[in-house]
């Protein structure tokens, strides 16, 4: 598979993460757009030849590991935040919790999302290769 494929994939995703946000579908929100943040790692780790796993924390922190020298330190705390939005998602995912109110989401979820797309977005579109 192309690496280009996972961005048009995270495109998509974030899409839905739009639409189901608006219909206040909060849990699936969180997953569409947790993994259109997912996509976007794997395609910045993948064009450093990284290697990818299955395990998403193990990729998450190839990503950190990655970025620390390329990032502020700001950006990097909020990076350390990718952990937080994927157990978001595992709870959104697998348990009987929902996120049912706007205010839920922005705060445990939202927040923390928006500042890693824009920090892996700024990445990638200074072509993503750090090496």
């Amino acid at each position: 598979m192309s690496s280009g494929v996972l961005l048009d994939k995270a495109i998509i995703n974030h899409i839905v993460g739009d639409w189901a946000q608006r219909e206040k579908c909060y849990d699936v929100a969180v997953n569409r757009y947790y993994y259109s943040l997912y996509q976007k790692a794997i395609f910045i780790l993948d064009i450093n030849s990284q290697r990818v796993t299955r395990k998403h924390h193990d990729n998450i922190e190839k990503l950190r590991d990655l970025l620390k020298n390329n990032i502020s330190d700001e950006d990097r705390k909020l990076l350390g935040k990718f952990h937080t939005i994927r157990e978001v998602r595992n709870d959104a995912d697998y348990t009987t919790n929902q996120i049912e109110t706007l205010d839920d989401f922005q705060d445990g979820f939202e927040q923390y999302f928006l500042s890693i797309d824009r920090i892996v977005s700024s990445i990638i579109d200074g072509q993503g290769g750090i090496v």
